[in-house]
């Protein structure tokens, strides 16, 4: 099963039974995101964008 990372609500320092860390980031499968989300402890965490390089004048 594949695991995706899931953001941490304000004030909540368990999810799935197991304790939160400081960055407010969990990674659970979808089986064990189930019940935190359906609360409303978590939601999906937004994927990072990455950083395109600019082309040089002329090319």
């Amino acid at each position: 099963m594949d695991k995706k990372d899931y953001s941490v609500a304000a004030r909540v320092n368990r999810v799935n039974g197991r304790a939160v860390s400081r960055s407010g980031r969990v990674s659970l499968t979808d089986a064990e995101a189930l019940y935190d989300r359906a609360l409303g402890r978590i939601r999906p965490a937004p994927i990072p964008q990455r950083r395109r390089r600019r082309k040089a004048d002329g090319q």
